[in-house]
């Protein structure tokens, strides 16, 4: 991987359970890493949905390999953007370097 290419610092975030001053167990996203990534939009798409208009844009992130990343993980990019990771791919298989294949939301 050239390392000129992760030029984009993100962060990596986790959905885990917590609780709130009730004592009520609530889900919260909590920081598991921040490291450099090669963040780049492929797609986009408007839908119509519940008479409303819904853009939807899909990204690639690429990134140096990490283990425990998982497919309901999140990314903040360097925007501030959040990207549902829906793919974590290790491209070819040697542990060198991660694609993940991502939805943007919030749009």
């Amino acid at each position: 991987m050239n390392a000129g290419r992760l030029r984009h610092r993100v962060t990596l975030q986790r959905l885990v359970k917590d609780r709130n001053d009730f004592g009520e167990v609530v889900d919260a996203w909590e920081d598991q890493a921040r490291f450099w990534a090669e963040v780049k939009p492929i797609a986009g798409k408007e839908t119509f949905i519940a008479k409303q208009f819904a853009a939807q844009t899909s990204h690639e992130v690429w990134c140096r390999y990490r283990k425990g990343i998982k497919a309901s993980d999140r990314i903040i990019d360097h925007r501030g953007n959040t990207l549902d990771i829906k793919a974590v791919l290790d491209v070819g298989g040697r542990g060198c370097t991660l694609k993940l294949l991502c939805r943007e939301t919030g749009c």
